[in-house]
């Protein structure tokens, strides 16, 4: 493990880690779902795959998941994993134009039920989106398309940094961060994993807000220290561990213990904001179950993840070399 990633073992977790009993089957729906739709050759990427474990990435992020929905979970995760790095890698290198048109066929991936797309990554994402459509509301659906979008709005930022060579500040960073981390697709995916749906009167709750807000800035800061190895391997400095040492002139060593400083205050933000909605959410008993889920919901994905990524395959040069062995599908997808 490097110095980052043994800092990152070293935050507190939000909540206590709990597994879901289910995670081994959800893996193997997860490697089966990407080999049947052609996303990856199970020669080339099935002992990478399973050092993965998609399964485990979901059983620990949404451990009291209804059972029938941990394997669509892991479906979708292992799916939107690989098209992300391929996201990442492709993006910086297009033109404006072309970056425009790869977005715009990202935003309208997700189809309504019963259509299909036109490619190999679009018929694969079309399928993914219909099975957690037919088990949620058209109200939730549209939430998720807007974190959908909101999170293809945000890579189109990433890709324009990346281009330009520019290191934002960690202002500036953290603002954009959640967008192309997918933060809020993982939150609003903790509603259909648990089979409830938050009142449209409560989603831009200041109260709970406030407990998002800085729930998703630990799943930032400990998802940046997991992967800086990687990101500056690969000569990227969008990561929060170089753009704090650009923006204090100071060693990446002692950005990493300015972050790890930085995420225990936001634990301690995080956690009064929790106490702050359940205390306000006892006076309307009807909304009591959604609302607290939603709101743990960044505290028990920081959790899984700090034990998932720790020495996973995917935070090390294996993914790159995976990756290489991929059929290049956003390409296909801008090529159309």
């Amino acid at each position: 493990m490097t110095s980052f990633s043994l800092r990152a073992a070293d935050l507190e977790p939000p909540v206590p880690l709990r597994l879901h009993p289910a995670a081994d089957q959800a893996d193997r729906a997860a490697r089966d779902f990407l080999y049947r739709h052609a996303i990856v050759d199970p020669e080339l990427g099935d002992d990478y795959l399973a050092e993965t474990d998609f399964g485990a990435m979901v059983g620990c992020m949404y451990p009291d998941a209804r059972p029938e929905m941990l394997p669509l979970l892991a479906q979708w995760m292992a799916l939107w994993s690989v098209a992300d790095d391929q996201l990442e890698a492709l993006a910086p290198q297009l033109s404006t134009p072309e970056l425009d048109a790869l977005c715009a066929r990202l935003t309208g991936l997700l189809t309504p039920p019963g259509t299909t797309e036109d490619s190999v990554l679009g018929t694969a994402v079309g399928h993914a989106w219909q099975a957690l459509a037919a088990r949620t509301s058209p109200e939730w659906q549209a939430r998720f398309r807007r974190a959908w979008h909101e999170y293809v709005d945000g890579c189109r930022w990433e890709a324009v940094q990346a281009r330009a060579g520019r290191t934002p500040t960690v202002a500036e960073y953290l603002d954009q961060r959640p967008r192309y981390l997918g933060a809020h697709i993982a939150i609003v995916l903790t509603e259909a994993a648990l089979d409830i749906e938050l009142p449209e009167p409560v989603v831009d709750d200041p109260l709970l807000r406030s407990a998002l807000d800085s729930g998703i800035e630990l799943i930032a800061i400990s998802n940046d220290l997991l992967s800086a190895e990687v990101e500056l391997g690969q000569g990227s400095t969008l990561n929060l561990v170089p753009i704090l040492a650009a923006q204090e002139s100071c060693s990446l060593g002692e950005a990493t213990e300015l972050l790890v400083a930085r995420y225990r205050r936001r634990l301690a933000d995080y956690r009064d904001a929790v106490s702050a909605v359940e205390a306000a959410v006892r006076v309307f008993p009807v909304w009591d179950a959604a609302v607290r889920a939603v709101a743990a919901a960044p505290g028990v994905w920081t959790s899984g993840q700090l034990a998932w990524s720790a020495g996973n395959a995917r935070y090390s040069e294996r993914r790159a070399d995976f990756n290489r062995g991929v059929p290049d599908h956003l390409r296909a997808l801008l090529d159309l």
